[in-house]
C-alpha cells in the first residue's frame, strides 16, 4: 500500500488547534487509511505537528520533518505552495484540502486533485488504490 504523508496543517485548516479539532469523520477516515495498510506519515515542524501528533495519538503514524521525496505515495495538504514543492520535486500524488479559492485554474494547478476535507481525501486514496489507473 502506497505511503499517506499529512501536512500537519491539513488537520486543522484554520492552523489554530485551539478552536478546531478534526472531525470524528476525519478521524475514522485516518484510521480507515492505516487499518488497510497505508502507513501515515505526518509531516511538519513546531506547534503545529506536536497538535497534530496529539489529535491522531490512537492512529498508527510517524513523524517526518521533510517533504516526501518518492513519487510514490500520496500527499495531503491544505498548503497549493507543498503541493508545488512536490510537484517540481517529481513527489508524490497531492490532494489539496479545504474550500475552492475562485480564481484558482488549471493553468496554475500543482496539485493532482482536490478535497473539501480529510475524510474526502481519505475516501480518494481508498478508491484510487483499489481501482488503480495505471500510474
Amino acid at each position: 500500500m502506497s505511503t499517506v504523508y499529512l501536512d500537519a496543517r491539513s488537520l486543522d485548516p484554520a492552523h489554530t488547534f485551539a478552536r478546531a479539532r478534526p472531525s470524528r469523520g476525519a478521524l475514522a477516515a485516518l484510521a480507515e487509511l492505516a487499518s488497510d495498510g497505508h502507513p501515515l506519515v505526518l509531516v511538519g515542524e513546531g506547534p503545529t505537528l506536536d497538535a497534530a501528533r496529539a489529535a491522531i495519538e490512537e492512529i498508527p503514524h510517524r513523524v517526518s520533518r521533510d517533504l516526501p521525496s518518492e513519487a510514490r505515495g500520496w500527499l495531503v495538504t491544505a498548503d497549493p505552495d507543498l503541493c508545488m514543492e512536490a510537484h517540481r520535486a517529481r513527489g508524490p500524488r497531492s490532494i489539496l484540502v479545504g474550500p475552492t479559492v475562485p480564481g484558482r485554474g488549471l493553468a496554475r494547478r500543482t496539485w493532482d486533485s482536490e478535497a473539501r476535507d480529510l475524510t474526502a481525501a481519505a475516501l480518494e486514496i481508498l478508491g484510487a488504490e483499489a481501482m488503480p489507473d495505471g500510474r
